[in-house]
């Protein structure tokens, strides 16, 4: 009697999402980056309906070597292994530039088991201003 109410439970369960920090390319300030950031996980959260783990959350679960060691992770299978790491089944991650009169804003999708890029977002925002960034985050998410 009890075991089919614990899978139940156990199925039930929201899964588990990290969301790494935007990464500032060309032009971006990293205050911009870290506001990009906060306001990515905001959506991650009310879209996906996971449990969302953030960079705060990232930096309390790592030692100081290791986030020293993570800084640095940029390829999609170092990405993975900190999702892993974290016990998140996939995690976010994205980069901002800006180059001439427009933002780049890039998401990636990454399943943490495989170590691949299940879905991507990408945006020009010709002439816009980081306003249009902020705009563009809902659909973009949408997308992942």
């Amino acid at each position: 009697m009890l075991a089919p109410l614990l899978a139940l439970a156990l199925t039930a369960a929201p899964p588990k999402l990290a969301v790494l920090p935007v990464a500032p390319g060309e032009g971006i300030p990293a205050t911009t980056a870290a506001a990009i950031t906060e306001a990515l996980s905001g959506e991650v959260r009310r879209r996906s309906g996971a449990e969302v783990v953030t960079q705060r959350e990232i930096a309390a679960v790592l030692t100081l070597e290791r986030q020293k060691a993570m800084l640095g992770c940029t390829t999609d299978s170092c990405m993975a292994e900190l999702g892993g790491a974290l016990g998140c089944d996939r995690l976010v991650s994205g980069d901002l530039a800006r180059l001439g009169e427009s933002f780049l804003l890039h998401l990636r999708l990454v399943e943490t088991a495989r170590a691949r890029v299940v879905a991507q977002a990408d945006r020009r925002l010709r002439g816009g201003t980081i306003d249009d960034v902020l705009d563009a985050l809902p659909a973009m998410v949408a997308e992942l």
